[in-house]
């Protein structure tokens, strides 16, 4: 049972390998609402990373993560919007112009510390949505530029948090095997 769990690995891997792509995209986020009145939350920039994996024509799936930074409308104080987790995707058509509909779901840790060593920190954790449409232009077989508008919903303990972000980045996907 360990050989053929061994030889369906490698094969699998062998010939998905193809459909793999990876991304890094800069982000902005936005806020819409804070339903807490008492936070504060600002415009955030950022980087991401993916990785996707491409079922068909119409379908990919995929795993991402991202670091961003905003000053919190609080003097002296740095906030820190982290997030990743799981994506769908689907493409209306295959061609060098492709747009998408999709959806994220994910972890979200948002954090605000004093640059200046006192004052407390405020963290807060929750799991989020984020239906997202986007385009996929393709310059090569292996690169291409991607550029999506996401609504993230983020269910946070003090309340919840609703922002766009819009990204922009370059994807490379793996050359196919033949």
């Amino acid at each position: 049972m360990k050989k053929l769990f061994i030889l369906f690995s490698v094969f699998f891997t062998l010939n998905s390998f193809a459909q793999v792509k990876l991304g890094l995209n800069g982000n902005v986020f936005i806020p819409i609402a804070f339903l807490n009145q008492n936070q504060t939350y600002s415009r955030s920039i950022g980087l991401g990373l993916s990785a996707k994996y491409i079922i068909n024509d119409s379908y990919v799936v995929g795993a991402f993560g991202s670091l961003n930074v905003s000053n919190n409308n609080v003097p002296g104080s740095t906030g820190l919007l982290t997030n990743y987790g799981f994506s769908f995707e689907y493409l209306f058509q295959k061609s060098s112009f492709s747009p998408y509909i999709g959806s994220d779901i994910g972890y979200y840790n948002s954090s605000q510390a004093s640059n200046f060593g006192f004052g407390g920190a405020n963290n807060f954790r929750g799991i989020g949505i984020a239906p997202n449409l986007g385009v996929i232009y393709e310059f090569s077989e292996t690169l291409a530029l991607d550029v999506n508008l996401k609504f993230h919903h983020i269910f946070f303990t003090p309340g919840d948090v609703n922002l766009f972000s819009i990204s922009a980045g370059i994807v490379y996907k793996f050359p196919k095997n033949e």
